[in-house]
């Protein structure tokens, strides 16, 4: 930075000399001031280029809702469903986020672990629910026996378990599972079924092979086996005895990995079927 000269050495004015000066020191003040820190956010906020806040969901922006990402057509378009990486929709509460995308209805939550009604035939099939549900060392299970002996009350017990203890979970019938394949159709059933894949906890109850088609019955194979071998906390009900669906190729290379792998366990209710009591 240069100094300020006197009349002498300069040959200037008085009146040039003081104008030099101002000069200077604008001089000075424009190569300390405008280096600052705080120059260069007052100058970001003038041109429209404020620093955006934090968001602690990057997913919705902390807005709790999110949009599917379809096409114009589809019957989701622009609809609105709480973020699933988070739980604003639902006032912040985690279980109660957890719980209302569960796709447990309302009929169903009163059906948990510790009023499910065990005798000697539903005994080793709760003990290994409530095993699973709280993270013991086995992580598919498969649940088979009569109609109508609890096994959809011990699924949702476990499931309610599950978000007890603060994981995400999904219940789905398997009737209701292969409707919304059907709908979505062969483009959009990938989707739906990425969804299922990836999901932390996924219940499917009431497995079947009566009601499906050779296309359902490889996505409902493709959705177990991808859960098996990727280690997916999954847990299944079937009226049908596993050697049954075998015999009658449904679900094959499924069935063989659930009694192959060792952290697979197919449990069998042996309870018969449960009638109200009388008044």
């Amino acid at each position: 930075m240069r100094k300020l000269s006197s009349i002498e050495e300069t040959g200037l004015s008085e009146a040039q000399l003081q104008e030099r000066s101002v000069c200077e020191r604008w001089e000075l003040f424009l190569h300390t001031e405008l280096n600052s820190p705080l120059f260069k956010l007052l100058c970001k906020i003038a041109h429209g280029e404020r620093q955006k806040p934090l968001r602690a969901c990057q997913t919705c922006g902390d807005v709790g809702w999110v949009t599917y990402d379809v096409d114009h057509r589809h019957p989701d378009f622009g609809k609105a469903v709480p973020c699933p990486d988070c739980d604003r929709a639902y006032g912040g509460s985690k279980q109660t986020a957890f719980l209302a995308r569960s796709g447990i209805g309302p009929s169903l939550q009163e059906k948990t672990l510790l009023n499910f009604e065990a005798n000697a035939g539903n005994q080793k099939a709760l003990e290994l629910v409530r095993e699973w549900a709280e993270g013991g060392h086995v992580i598919v299970v498969l649940i088979y026996g009569r109609r109508g002996n609890g096994k959809t009350h011990l699924a949702v017990g476990a499931a309610l378990r599950c978000v007890e203890l603060g994981g995400a979970v999904r219940f789905v019938r398997a009737p209701d599972l292969i409707s919304e394949l059907k709908l979505a159709g062969i483009e959009e059933a990938e989707r739906v079924m990425a969804g299922y894949k990836k999901v932390e906890t996924l219940i499917i109850d009431d497995l079947w092979a009566e009601y499906v088609t050779d296309w359902t019955n490889a996505k409902l194979e493709d959705l177990i086996c991808c859960r098996i071998d990727n280690y997916a906390h999954t847990l299944i009900t079937t009226n049908a005895d596993p050697l049954t669906l075998s015999e009658i190729n449904a679900l094959p290379r499924a069935m063989s990995r659930l009694r192959r792998e060792e952290y697979c366990e197919v449990v069998h209710n042996k309870a018969g079927e449960w009638k109200p009591a009388r008044r």
